[in-house]
């Protein structure tokens, strides 16, 4: 006992004084205070980048006398166990991937207490650094946009071949190396056909046979411009439970990348985080025609490298199919998705991915708020009923068509439905439309008596407004309980599809 007491003593010692340096590192990401430290078999010769969970530095092989790039976790990762096992889980995830276009694994150092990763260096930016040198949005000719998305996305496929999917795609974990040897470190610029594309960051990386139960989202530390609808989730539900299918995730960042390359700017813009999750969620994406002419008409530069009418007509499709908000819409896998990006250029019909009218109607209907539609309905119908009782008696009275001693009982009866049921289901439609679930029970339980009173009416045989009804023609009873009859099976059927959805 005193030896398993005295080695995590021994450990927690270790884990403070990495702590120490890398705190010092860290107060300031960029300022690379590690250079000339040797950890490992590397000796540190600036730091490239800083990530939520990582510190990335530019170092050297001492024995294989190569320029790599470190992976370091920040000292809030190395505190907590579980987050050191992300970070660790990252490096196993890339030393099952041997792709041109995937950045290699060298070592994996696992013991505590600092684990690292030394991986391939690219001397070029990232992706998204690249597009923030803001004339580089217009240099590159479409053509080598989407030989160079082609490239990451064969990158993707043989990612998912291994039973892994990334689910953090974005520009800035798209690495560019120059394809001609360059040493200078300035900035870069030119077209993308200088550079070939490497995936990195697999830090929210998630096997497909293995369920991890913490994955960091990218919902809080990163941005929903790359992300799909589905992985946006406010209903307390977890992740595994709104993310059925990660490869459409990794396909819907593929085209929204591919549509910020070719448009200039990102397939959703808002002001805000929550602005940009609700367009995200509930507003049609735009066409990749509408957002180029309306580019170019506000400056004759604006597309240099103009797009053929029929090159354009392809890739709209392409962005359309990647940018489906039902996932069953999509590519049904990143090689599909390769080979018509490829048979974009060579100028060949494409194939896509067409979705079936019962499969539309299944991702609509599992995506409505039918606790909001019920809700809303509800309110409707009650404002409806009370006009119509309103009107019923006043004009029932004012053209003679009943006595004034029978405008009693019937404002009696105009009472009664009011008060127990017109009322009180407006009423429930606003707590439903609050999300108490309660009320959708309550709903269902009082449009039975109406739907009970509007058959009886049907059947010649009303309950109310008797004088009324059988002092006129009986198909003006009938029409009137059906009126009646068909609002109430709506609301019945509403708050039936707002019980089962909230059951799932």
């Amino acid at each position: 006992m005193r030896d398993e007491v005295a080695d995590s003593l021994d450990m927690d010692q270790q884990i403070e004084a990495q702590l120490d340096m890398l705190w010092a590192t860290s107060s300031h990401p960029f300022t690379g205070k590690l250079a000339g430290h040797i950890i490992g078999n590397y000796r540190v010769r600036s730091i490239l980048g800083s990530g939520a969970f990582a510190i990335v530095y530019l170092a050297d092989e001492i024995r294989g006398d190569r320029p790599v790039a470190l992976k370091l976790p920040r000292p809030e990762v190395l505190i907590d166990a579980e987050h050191r096992r992300r970070f660790v889980s990252e490096a196993e995830i890339l030393k099952r991937i041997d792709h041109p276009h995937v950045i290699k694994i060298f070592e994996v150092f696992a013991d505590e207490p600092a684990p690292f990763i030394a991986m391939e260096w690219c001397h070029g930016p990232d992706l998204g650094r690249w597009l923030e040198m803001g004339s580089n949005k217009t240099r590159s000719d479409w053509r080598a946009v989407v030989e160079l998305i082609a490239n990451v996305t064969d990158a993707i496929a043989h990612v998912h071949q291994q039973g892994i999917t990334h689910r953090d795609l974005k520009p800035a974990n798209i690495l560019l190396e120059p394809k001609i040897a360059n040493d200078d470190d300035g900035e870069f610029s030119g077209g993308l056909n200088a550079y070939d594309a490497k995936v990195s960051d697999f830090g929210l990386a998630k096997s497909l046979d293995v369920s991890l139960s913490q994955t960091r989202s990218s919902l809080i530390l990163g941005t929903p411009l790359y992300m799909a609808p589905e992985q946006f989730s406010f209903d307390g539900r977890s992740p595994d439970q709104t993310l059925p299918d990660s490869l459409a995730i990794d396909i819907y960042s593929i085209g929204a990348i591919l549509f910020e390359l070719l448009a200039g700017r990102p397939p959703v813009q808002g002001n805000h985080f929550f602005e940009l999750v609700q367009k995200l969620r509930n507003s049609a994406t735009p066409r990749l025609r509408s957002v180029l002419n309306s580019r170019s008409s506000g400056a004759a530069d604006d597309n240099p490298n103009s797009i053929e009418p029929q090159s354009l007509k392809k890739l709209e499709k392409i962005c359309a199919t990647c940018l489906h908000k039902n996932p069953s819409g999509r590519y049904r896998s990143a090689t599909d998705l390769a080979q018509d990006l490829r048979r974009c250029l060579d100028n060949q019909p494409l194939v896509g991915n067409q979705l079936g009218i019962i499969d539309s109607y299944k991702f609509w209907h599992l995506n409505q708020a039918w606790h909001v539609t019920a809700g809303r309905f509800a309110i409707v119908f009650s404002i409806l009923m009370t006009s119509w009782l309103s009107v019923t008696v006043i004009g029932g009275v004012f053209h003679g068509i009943v006595t004034k001693e029978n405008c009693v009982v019937m404002l009696g009866d105009a009472l009664t439905l009011l008060l127990g049921s017109t009322i009180p289901m407006g009423f429930v439609g606003w707590l439903s439309l609050l999300g108490k679930r309660y009320a959708i029970v309550v709903g269902l339980i009082l449009c039975l008596p109406s739907l009970f009173a509007a058959i009886c009416g049907m059947a010649g045989k009303p309950l109310a407004f008797q004088d009324l009804y059988t002092s006129n023609n009986i198909f003006f009873c009938f029409e009137i309980h059906l009126f009646i009859f068909l609002g109430y099976a709506t609301q019945q059927l509403l708050f039936l599809f707002a019980w089962f959805a909230g059951r799932k």
